[in-house]
Parts: structure tokens; C-alpha cells; sequence
């Protein structure tokens, strides 16, 4: 029995072997489709496999139901099992389909205007070049080269544009239609090869050199010269910076075809000390030449020695190690000195982010906006990032986000700040593609998470996990691996997005990831959450340090810590003020509205402080030492307002009682008594001040006092975000019992300055 079921699935394998011989599919090959897919390419897959009676949608979207058909229908014809949609499968599929499948128009399209079906959809219309591959390949039939795709991106477009990087020796796996890290990477790579700004986006003059006949395949050595105006990032051919290999622990660094860590793209290792040329470099990579072998390093792990150039005769040779170096330029990307002047230009209309680093953190490092068409002065040039000066303020911005007026390698007039620009004036250097502000990524199939996802995982789905977050701009390590960078991407994006923020990826977040909502890394929250003295950033959760960052753009003084203390109290004080806003000293949800809305007035427009001679009304007479539980508690109770006096100043204020314990705790009534309580104590300390406290019935008493707000308060616009203490006398045994640290110390300084006083020593 046995041996007649293997005959006959033999049998089967050979009929279907024979079968597919004679189909007219020989000159081409399908891209694969995938679950999450959509567009026309899937509502073939669909209309096939409805005409082969299987009970699915024809709505062009690759979900759960096609994948399970697809499943299906492979395992009906021996084919692999996965729900992926490729060529065999496909080439069997429409195959078998052919003549049943539905006259075009004939289903209900899905929505969004889905193309309908053809009868038997063509392959592509080249072939995929699996060895053999011509210096130059044919020019396919013509494609669309006004279309923009980057990371995340998928469609027939995409699959076009692997199959032809496949073709020219630019490796990006399989043709499938995403655009994924390695897709992205073999962009770059023929990008640096064809002298086009390597920026792994596929835009408008990358598609047009990638389909002509000028493309330059993987390996060659002539390097295109760009046309007037474009930029150079590689040096013309033969010429380099020379440099030796520095890993600094003696060991060897790798020489990879492209600019990542990802495995599989290791052309061979270079030993510690190993001389090469520098070709051309973006961000912390090395276009190198290494004995003949071109690849990229980290540039981290190089030792740059001079300028040198290679003969043409005898591409490879390196500069003689025994001759004088010449002056050594810089490895950084950024070529620093007065540079010129530039108009930003998003694409869109949208105003242009400026941060106070070169990278893109999120709110972390969000400094402001600046205006379409807004001319800036350029500090210094990179590949990816500029510094630039805005009124008066530095920061940096994307390059390709710029239109350069002026650039020039030394110093230059310092431009003017708001030029007049000509339409069509010739800037000296302008990026190729100069992208529109990142829109949200297409939706994808969130049932593709079948797990909860946790530190620690590895996977296809991790992979997937790392290519989603990257396309919404989150700073993740592409490796398949849930390292602790994608665990903080994970919190990050559930804090922006209104979710448990734990670092795992459950169905929720799965939902939220693969949806056309989800918010990317430069998102703003979508609710913000009242923060207040004594708060801290969580792991994952930079909330406090976000705002931090952005007051601090606006010239208040702070640090970035993520922990809200003094000086981030003050200085949202200072922005309430400057702003309008109740002058809480808590950085409740409309405060933060304002301030990571673009347009927040700063420090300078923040008012001066009060004058301390206002509060100086005469010291009180006669004053005493009353018990608290004794003589104070049973005169007040909470809401009532009353005077205190610092004698080391001789200010005066006022204070409202808040709630009555083992001490008093209470308020400053007003913006302005907060105002003099620091003048008079200093910046908010637990620091222990001896003060008198007039008690309702017109007698001072002596007591001890801070000016640290914590915890809660009653009063939101008296610029303190919080309560204070204020302690009485109490006896020694009862509080070394109930309140034996803070409580003994404030105590001992009534008693002490009590002694002072008066000369009288109390028990």
C-alpha cells in the first residue's frame, strides 16, 4: 500500500512537471505576492482561485482567507505550503485557471477602485538574471519612472525594480514587491555606483537611470560624472582617500556589498592595519577599495592618512605606504566652516523639522519648525544632515530637504538671512530626489503576528516587526533579532500611539503597527500625560525628556534627564508665562499641546521676576513658640490663608493651608507670594528655613518650612506645582516615634533658633 501511494504522488509530480513544460509561460517570471499585499496583481491571485472554486473575496487583499486558499491550492498540486503567491505557484495557478477565470469587469472590485482581472496576467516582461547575466542588461518595456518608493513600500512597481537590480548584480533577495532592508540596501549600492545621491529611496532620477540604457550593473569601475548641479558623492574614478585599517583591538574588520550589518553580505575581512582607498562615505559607512575588492566598512574603524590617486591603468593599486601623506581630511560627514545659504524645499508645502542633533529621535531632540521657503544659512554640509542657523538659533535638518543658493568648500560671506530667491536660480549643489514629507506606510495584515513577541525572539516575524518600525522611522537594528534597540522602538511606538507601554508586541500593538494609522518615530503623542515634579522617564517612555528637550530649543534653562526636577519646573513656569497658560508649574496636557505644536513662545518673552522690597512689610512683634497639636491645629483647617515671615530676609507672604497632619501642609496663594518665597529661600530645596506664622487669632509662632513643591496641590495658577511643608513645635519623643528622619530635623532647628531667640531652651 505504501509503495502505491508514493507510484502514484510520482506520477502526479511527473504529470505536473509535464504540464507546466507546456505551458507558454517560458519568458518571464511572476513576483511573489505575499499576505498583506494588494492591488490588482492579488485580485488575479483572487479571481484564480475563485474560478477553481475556492470560497474567498475578490477584494484585492492579500489576507488570512487568500493566504489559506493559496495554501491550499499548493498543497493540491505539490507544491510548497507557505501562502506565498510565487512564480511556480502562480505559473501553475493561472495555468490551471486559464480559460474559467471571469471576463474582466465581470466581479465586484474591491474598494478603492481595484483594477479588475486579466484573463491570464503576463509575467514580467523581462527575465530575472540568474546567472549570465549580460554587462548591461536589455532595457525592459517601458515602466513608470515618476513613482517614489522607499522603505516599506510594495507593489507591481517594486517586484519591476528587483527584478532589474537582480539584473544589473544588485542582490535584493527575493521579487516580491516589498521593499524591504535588503531591497533598500542594493538601492544604495547601485545608487553609489551610478553617482546618484545614496539615499536608498527610489525616486524620479534613480528610477530613470535604473531603467536606461546608461545603467551602470554591479562591479564595473567607470563611475558616471552627474550633470552640472547634481551632486558627486564619489570621487571621480582613480582618486580616493588613502587610509589603513584601525579596529583598535588588532582584529580584522569586514568588507560587506553593502551598507549594512546584516548577515549574508560579507565579501571577506580586512586585517588590522590593511592600507585602502576611501571612495566616497555616507553617514558611518566607507565606500572603500581594498587590493582591487571594493565594498564598505564602518568608517569608526578606519585611520585616515591623505589624499592619493590610483592609476587608471591599474584600477586597485593602492598609494605608496612610504610616501609623504598629504594633509588628512576629516572622516566626519560633515565639512564644517561657513558653508552658504539655503531655501528649504519639503516637496509637500509642509514646514521642515529642525532638531538639535543630526538624527531623528522622535521629540527627543524635535527643536521646532521651519517654514517652506524659508531661506537659512548653512553651517556645515552632509549627506544626510546639515547644521544651519534660523533666526538666531542653530539646529540641524535633513539635507535633501534643502535648496542650496550658495555652497562652497571654504568661507564665504556670511549670507543674508532672508534673501530674495529667484524660481530658477542654479544652486551649486541640490540632492536629486527631494522627498516629500514621509507619509504613513500602507496598512498591512496584522494576522501575520501568529505569537506574542518578546525580548529575546528571533524570526521572520521579528524581521517583519523591524522592517514596520523602520518604515515608520524608528531606529531599530535589522537582524532578525528582538534585541533591546527593538524593544525600545516597541515602547516608543506604544507611547506614541496610546498603548500598554511593556515592550512586547501582543495583538494590540500588532493592530496598531500594521495599520494605515500608526504613528511614526517624529509623531506627536496622541494624548499627553500630566507630568509633575518628582516624575521620571520609564524605559522606553521619554516624555519627560522629550519636553525637556523641545523647552530647552526655546531657550529655557535645563537639562535633558528625563527627570523633572527644579530647573524643568522653573522652566515650565517660564513657558506658562511667556505663553499664556494657567502658570501651574505642571506640564498638564494643554501645556504640551502648545509646546510640540511649532510656534511656542521661548525664554525671552518670559516677564521679570517680582520685587523683593513688595514683600518687605515690618517684622511682627511678640512673636511665640506654640504646639502644634496643642495650641496651632485646633485654630486652622484647610483653605484658610495666612501670613508667614522669613526673618533672614524680611519678606512676607502668604500661604494657604492644604491638609493637616503630623505638620501643616500648605500652598502659596498666589504666582506672586511663590515668587517671593524663592526670592527670599532660593531655588526649591527640602532646605530647612525658620519662619514666623501668623495663626488666626493675630499671634506669631515660630515654625520651619521648604519651598520644594511635591505630590498635589489646590491651587493651579500660584506657578507651584505642588505643596510645601510647614512644621511646628511638637515633642521630641512623639516625633522621634512617628517622624524620626525629616521631622526630628526640622524640630531641632526650631528649638535651635528658638534658643537664639530668646535664650530659652526647650525640651
Amino acid at each position: 500500500m505504501h509503495f502505491f501511494v508514493k507510484s502514484r504522488r510520482k506520477l502526479l509530480i511527473l504529470s505536473l512537471c509535464l504540464l507546466m513544460a507546456a505551458m507558454p509561460v517560458a519568458h518571464g517570471a511572476y513576483a511573489t505576492l505575499r499576505p498583506g499585499a494588494q492591488g490588482a496583481q492579488v485580485l488575479n491571485l483572487q479571481a484564480a482561485l475563485r474560478a477553481l472554486g475556492y470560497t474567498i473575496s475578490a477584494d484585492g487583499k492579500y489576507g488570512p482567507a487568500t493566504a489559506a486558499a493559496v495554501t491550499g491550492f499548493q498543497g493540491s498540486r505539490g507544491l510548497k505550503q507557505d501562502g506565498l503567491a510565487g512564480n511556480q505557484t502562480l505559473s501553475a495557478l493561472y495555468g490551471q485557471a486559464g480559460s474559467n477565470l471571469p471576463a474582466a469587469n465581470s466581479y465586484p472590485q474591491g474598494e478603492g477602485a481595484v483594477p479588475a482581472a486579466t484573463a491570464v496576467p503576463p509575467a514580467n516582461d523581462y527575465p530575472i538574471g540568474e546567472g549570465g547575466i549580460p554587462a548591461v542588461p536589455a532595457v525592459p518595456a517601458v515602466q513608470a519612472t515618476n513613482a517614489r518608493y522607499s522603505l516599506g513600500s510594495y507593489d507591481a512597481g517594486v517586484a519591476n525594480l528587483q527584478v532589474r537590480l537582480n539584473a544589473l548584480g544588485y542582490p535584493c533577495g527575493r521579487t516580491d514587491g516589498v521593499y524591504d532592508a535588503a531591497t533598500r540596501t542594493a538601492v544604495i549600492n547601485f545608487q553609489w555606483a551610478n553617482g546618484l545621491f545614496a539615499d536608498g529611496i527610489s525616486g524620479k532620477q534613480t528610477l530613470q537611470r535604473l531603467y536606461s540604457t546608461q545603467a551602470i550593473p554591479a562591479g564595473s569601475q567607470a563611475t558616471p560624472v552627474p550633470a552640472a548641479g547634481e551632486p558627486q558623492p564619489l570621487p571621480a574614478a582613480g582618486s580616493g582617500v588613502s587610509a589603513v585599517v584601525a579596529t583598535g583591538n588588532g582584529g580584522s574588520l569586514r568588507l560587506r556589498s553593502g551598507m549594512s550589518t546584516q548577515a549574508g553580505n560579507v565579501l571577506g575581512t580586512l586585517a588590522n592595519g590593511t592600507p585602502l582607498l576611501v571612495l566616497g562615505q555616507m553617514g558611518e559607512w566607507a565606500h572603500v577599495n581594498a587590493g582591487g575588492r571594493q565594498g564598505y566598512v564602518m568608517k569608526k574603524f578606519l585611520s585616515i592618512s591623505g589624499t592619493t590617486t590610483v592609476s587608471p591603468a591599474v584600477p586597485g593599486q593602492l598609494a605608496d605606504p612610504s610616501a609623504p601623506p598629504a594633509t588628512a581630511p576629516s572622516i566626519s560627514s560633515y565639512q564644517t566652516g561657513a558653508r552658504g545659504s539655503a531655501v528649504v524645499q519639503t516637496g509637500n508645502g509642509k514646514p521642515l523639522n529642525y532638531r538639535t542633533s543630526a538624527a531623528n529621535l522622535g521629540n527627543r531632540n524635535y527643536a521646532g519648525q521651519i517654514a517652506n521657503g524659508e531661506a537659512v544659512e548653512v553651517l556645515s554640509y552632509g549627506p544626510t544632515w546639515c547644521q544651519i542657523s534660523h533666526r538666531g538659533r542653530t539646529g540641524y535638518v535633513m539635507t535633501t530637504f534643502l535648496r542650496f543658493t550658495q555652497l562652497a568648500g571654504g568661507a564665504i560671506a556670511a549670507p543674508t538671512l532672508t534673501p530674495t530667491v529667484s524660481p530658477d536660480a542654479q544652486p551649486t549643489e541640490l540632492p536629486l530626489e527631494v522627498p516629500a514629507a514621509s507619509p504613513t506606510p500602507p496598512p498591512q495584515d496584522a494576522s501575520l503576528f501568529t505569537r506574542i513577541l518578546r525580548p529575546g525572539d528571533t524570526g521572520e516575524d521579528v524581521s517583519l516587526l523591524q522592517n514596520r518600525l523602520t518604515a515608520l522611522d524608528y531606529v531599530v537594528n535589522e537582524n532578525g533579532v528582538f534585541d533591546d534597540t527593538t524593544a525600545a522602538a516597541v515602547r516608543s511606538f506604544q507611547s506614541l500611539n496610546a498603548l500598554t507601554v511593556d515592550g512586547k508586541v501582543g495583538s494590540q500593538t500588532a493592530q496598531a503597527l500594521m495599520s494605515a494609522g500608526a504613528r511614526r518615530a517624529d509623531s506627536k503623542p496622541l494624548t499627553y500625560k500630566t507630568l509633575r515634579m518628582g516624575d521620571k522617564d520609564t524605559q522606553g517612555v521619554t516624555a519627560i525628556a522629550d519636553m525637556q528637550q523641545a523647552l530647552m530649543g526655546l531657550g529655557f534653562s535645563l537639562s535633558v534627564d528625563g527627570s523633572f526636577g527644579v530647573h524643568t519646573h522653573d522652566a515650565v513656569v517660564g513657558f506658562q508665562q511667556a505663553n499664556g497658560l494657567t502658570i501651574s508649574g505642571i506640564a498638564d496636557p494643554q501645556m504640551q499641546s502648545v509646546l510640540f505644536a511649532g510656534g511656542a513662545k521661548g525664554a525671552d518673552q518670559v516677564g521679570g521676576g517680582v520685587d523683593l522690597s513688595s514683600g518687605r512689610i515690618g517684622a511682627p512683634g511678640n512673636v511665640q513658640l506654640l504646639h502644634w497639636y496643642d495650641q496651632v491645629k485646633p485654630q486652622i483647617s484647610g483653605g484658610q490663608t495666612t501670613q508667614v515671615y522669613h526673618p533672614a530676609s524680611g519678606v512676607t507672604f502668604n500661604v494657604q493651608y492644604y491638609s493637616l497632619g503630623r505638620h501643616a501642609d500648605a500652598e502659596p496663594k498666589t504666582l506672586k507670594d511663590t515668587q517671593l518665597m524663592n526670592g527670599a529661600f532660593g531655588k526649591a530645596s527640602w532646605n530647612v528655613r525658620i519662619v514666623y506664622v501668623k495663626m488666626p487669632s493675630g499671634v506669631w509662632t515660630m515654625a520651619a518650612m521648604h519651598n520644594y513643591p511635591h505630590l498635589y496641590g489646590s491651587i493651579s495658577n500660584n506657578g507651584f506645582g505642588g505643596h510645601l511643608c510647614i512644621h511646628f513645635l511638637r515633642d521630641l519623643e512623639e516625633t522621634q516615634r512617628t517622624d524620626p528622619n525629616y521631622g526630628m530635623t526640622n524640630q531641632k532647628a526650631i528649638r535651635s533658633a528658638w534658643e537664639r531667640l530668646t535664650g530659652k531652651t526647650v525640651e
